[in-house]
């Protein structure tokens, strides 16, 4: 696979899934987690936001390194490949540190995807 597709694939999905996270972040937390508290509403939103905030601008210097060298863009790759394993960790981790009574699937599904992408173009 060419690096600028692999490129195009990560940022755009990551920039998507960030702008849903920052402009909706309260009905995502209603779709992702169990009924909060009402105190717990905006400061869950809030974090959800910088999630949000971080995915895209991840996802954005994604797609601003297409035209890199294959040498540079293999070694972002794999660094991105890297940093999204270590995400993948954190997600399943929420039922392993039992902060949660199931895995979210669709985040694991994402990262799984998006990893084989990173490291296959690589």
């Amino acid at each position: 696979m060419d690096t600028s597709l692999a490129f195009t694939i990560i940022g755009t999905a990551l920039t998507i899934l960030g702008a849903l996270f920052f402009l909706f972040p309260a009905a995502v937390n209603e779709k992702v987690m169990d009924p909060l508290s009402e105190s717990a509403v905006r400061p869950a939103a809030a974090l959800r936001s910088v999630l949000g905030g971080s995915a895209i601008w991840t996802g954005v210097m994604a797609l601003m390194c297409r035209s890199f060298p294959p040498d540079q863009a293999s070694a972002l790759l794999t660094a991105y490949g890297v940093g999204m394993s270590l995400m993948l960790v954190s997600v399943i981790g929420i039922k392993v540190r039992n902060f949660a009574d199931e895995i979210p699937y669709p985040p694991i599904v994402l990262f799984v995807v998006l990893i084989a992408v990173a490291f296959y173009a690589a």
